[in-house]
C-alpha cells in the first residue's frame, strides 16, 4: 500500500493585526454659542394691600372763608389784641388758641386764617 501522502502544512502564521485605522472625528453639529446675560433682578412693584392704610389727618386749624364785606386784618392788629389778652392775665387761652391753630406765635399763623383768629381772640375779651 502506498504510504499515505502526508502533506505537512505549515504552521499557521501569526499575521499581526494592525491597528484600526484612525477615523477622522465626526463633527457634530452645535449651536452657535449665544451669550447669556447675568441673571439681573428685576425690581418687583411693592405690593398692593387689599385695604388702604387709615390716612390719618393733623387737626384740622378753624380757617377763614373769605366773604364779601368781612374785615380784613393785619398782624400788627392780632399781635396787639394777643399782647392786651397777655396783660389781662389771659396767657393759658391765648397759647391755647395758638395750638389750636397750630403755630407757638401769631407770626406763624398763615394769613387766610387772621380772621377767624381775631374772631377767637374777641371771644376771649380782646379788644380788636
Amino acid at each position: 500500500a502506498p504510504a499515505p501522502i502526508t502533506t505537512t502544512d505549515p504552521p499557521p502564521m501569526a499575521v499581526p493585526m494592525a491597528p484600526p485605522a484612525p477615523q477622522p472625528p465626526v463633527a457634530v453639529p452645535t449651536a452657535p454659542a449665544v451669550p447669556v446675560a447675568p441673571a439681573v433682578p428685576v425690581a418687583q412693584p411693592a405690593p398692593v394691600p387689599d385695604v388702604a392704610p387709615p390716612v390719618v389727618q393733623p387737626a384740622a386749624a378753624p380757617t377763614a372763608v373769605p366773604v364779601s364785606g368781612t374785615p380784613t386784618y393785619t398782624l400788627d392788629q392780632i399781635a396787639k389784641a394777643g399782647a392786651a389778652l397777655m396783660e389781662a392775665g389771659k396767657m393759658d387761652a391765648l397759647l391755647a388758641l395758638l395750638g389750636r391753630y397750630g403755630v407757638q406765635a401769631v407770626t406763624q399763623l398763615p394769613l387766610e386764617q387772621y380772621g377767624a383768629f381775631a374772631t377767637e381772640l374777641r371771644a376771649l375779651g380782646a379788644q380788636i
